[in-house]
């Protein structure tokens, strides 16, 4: 069976156990990325290649408890393979990432926090064109400016946006309640700047707008693991 078969049939398995479409993203997007790393046949992968895969992503400057989620992603895919019978044993029985701990939160510099804002600013055509920049200026304004979490953010629509009163909407996350959050006034120039010339571009007219503040430039809203990709490319 092909690759592209077995995670398809991975996918059918998580959606009948109820999984949540972020956690079933994560699940498919680290078992995609592992797959892309080793060249053997599903049947074929050992403990041991979970091991280098594991050692390239540490090597890569990985923290622990981010190598210790990942784990845990590959172990649900080849757990779920297992139970499919499409393989005769799981290779991630047994392995494990040591946990270091809770670790102090990190807080940026205000120059570290800057510089990002203004990184974010740049276009760089082709791979960052105009539309992309604001985004992810608006992006940043809404993490850092307002302190939201990365959830939160991507939950945005255009609706939650009062920038006449320098207000946002932030919707329940969870078990949490809505809450009406001031917005800083130097993130309200971006966030307006990108409402009338970024997303409408990202957009498009494709006729499939569902009305989410962020977009990619496909015009579908951008997920919590896009939206990490982008502040980590940003901050390089």
């Amino acid at each position: 069976m092909s690759r592209k078969h077995v995670l398809a049939a991975f996918e059918r398995e998580q959606i009948r156990r109820g999984l949540s479409p972020a956690t079933l993203r994560g699940r498919l997007y680290t078992a995609k990325r592992f797959l892309k790393f080793t060249e053997h046949p599903i049947k074929a992968i050992t403990t041991s290649i979970i091991r280098e895969y594991l050692a390239y992503r540490a090597a890569s400057g990985m923290a622990a408890s981010s190598l210790a989620l990942e784990l845990g992603q590959l172990r649900a895919f080849f757990r779920a393979l297992h139970l499919l019978g499409k393989i005769k044993a799981d290779p991630t029985e047994g392995l494990s990432i040591l946990d270091p701990g809770p670790q102090p939160p990190l807080v940026l510099s205000r120059e570290s926090v800057q510089k990002m804002l203004a990184a974010a600013s740049l276009a760089k055509r082709p791979q960052r064109p105009k539309p992309v920049a604001l985004r992810d200026r608006a992006c940043l304004e809404l993490l850092y400016g307002a302190g939201l979490r990365a959830s939160e953010v991507k939950a945005i629509r255009v609706v939650d946006l009062r920038l006449d009163e320098g207000t946002l909407l932030v919707r329940r996350a969870k078990r949490g309640t809505s809450r009406i959050l001031p917005l800083p006034s130097s993130s309200l120039p971006h966030l307006d700047t990108y409402l009338r010339e970024g997303r409408p571009a990202l957009a498009g007219g494709r006729g499939r707008d569902q009305g989410h503040l962020l977009l990619t430039r496909f015009g579908t809203p951008l997920g919590k693991v896009t939206l990490g990709q982008r502040v980590t490319s940003i901050a390089k």
